[in-house]
């Protein structure tokens, strides 16, 4: 594309100085979520050159989004905190839309109305004060607003083709991500409605096995992801026929006599399962029966630390296998 002189000038300067403002914004980025998404951008001279021939510009060809970047949070009920440490850190001249609880859209219209808060850098940041004075944007959106972006932008913005079909199927993806975004939301309140709020039996033992785990072992001593062990802690169960119940008592009894969860080298899964090895009655033969009959049969894995009565050592290979 072919630029003016007076515009590739003011594109000259203005990219020096974004530049700058640029590192000192990204090299505040620990002010965050840790699990928020970042991406960020210097405009273009074509894009740039654009902006300025459709007005959007003041006397001097300067843009309010010359450096423009992006915190993508987890879900909708985030944003309010992003922009509460945007709010701290930097000084707000303006927003889009100028409130939350506002909108100029039309219930049937579904455009680009994400967060974009245009702000200054606070005298606090390092440099000149010139880069105090340059404005710059800060768009706050969800994942889902992210993606629908990513996804669509090129296919109806930055196409030769002007097609209100393309449009029309850009919106109406939009509608159905807000509508996502409305059940994460309100995620809760939706599982507890009367048309799903159903039992499963699968779910309802993982969920007993968390709660007699925490009943019983320090908070520090379990996993964050206590669905996952518990998952593992059933499957292993269900193979060796032996339920929650039964194993809690033999968990209780092994920590009465100073094993159990009082063992120190010991993983939460170990120190169950080797509790149940040593505490119930197996009927060898038939779980040997069972893993051969089975193609579907997974074996027990468990460290060589646990301890496997010498009566059970015919399960190994087959039922119990060691690592």
């Amino acid at each position: 594309m072919k630029i003016e002189k007076t515009i590739r000038d003011a594109f000259s300067d203005q990219l020096v100085i974004n530049e700058r403002v640029k590192v000192q914004v990204e090299s505040g980025r620990n002010l965050f979520d840790e699990n928020w998404h970042f991406v960020s951008r210097l405009k273009s001279d074509e894009s740039f050159a654009l902006k300025v021939e459709a007005g959007l510009c003041d006397e001097n060809l300067v843009i309010d989004d010359f450096y423009a970047c992006t915190w993508v949070v987890r879900n909708s009920s985030e944003i309010a905190k992003a922009t509460k440490i945007v709010e701290d850190n930097f000084d707000v001249v303006a927003r889009r839309p100028l409130a939350s609880d506002k909108t100029t859209n039309r219930p049937t219209d579904f455009q680009f109305d994400d967060l974009r808060m245009y702000v200054r850098l606070k005298p606090g940041y390092a440099g000149s004060t010139e880069i105090h004075s340059v404005i710059f944007e800060i768009q706050i959106k969800t994942f889902l607003q992210h993606a629908w972006g990513i996804a669509t932008h090129d296919l109806t913005y930055k196409t030769d083709e002007v097609s209100w079909a393309r449009f029309r199927v850009a919106s109406q993806i939009r509608a159905m991500l807000e509508h996502a975004e409305l059940s994460i939301e309100r995620f809760e309140s939706l599982a507890g409605s009367q048309i799903i709020a159903k039992e499963f039996d699968d779910f309802v033992g993982i969920h007993e096995i968390i709660v007699q785990l925490r009943s019983r072992f320090v908070p520090a001593a379990l996993p964050k992801d206590l669905q996952r062990l518990a998952k593992v802690i059933g499957s292993a169960l269900r193979t060796l026929g032996v339920t929650v119940e039964q194993c809690m008592k033999y968990l209780d009894e092994e920590s009465n006599i100073g094993r159990g969860v009082n063992e120190l080298n010991l993983s939460p899964y170990s120190i169950v399962i080797q509790a149940v090895l040593a505490r119930h009655s197996f009927k060898v033969a038939d779980l040997l029966s069972k893993a051969a009959k089975s193609r579907y049969f997974r074996p027990i894995r468990l460290s060589k630390s646990v301890n496997v009565p010498a009566s059970l050592n015919s399960l190994v290979p087959k039922v119990i296998t060691t690592f």
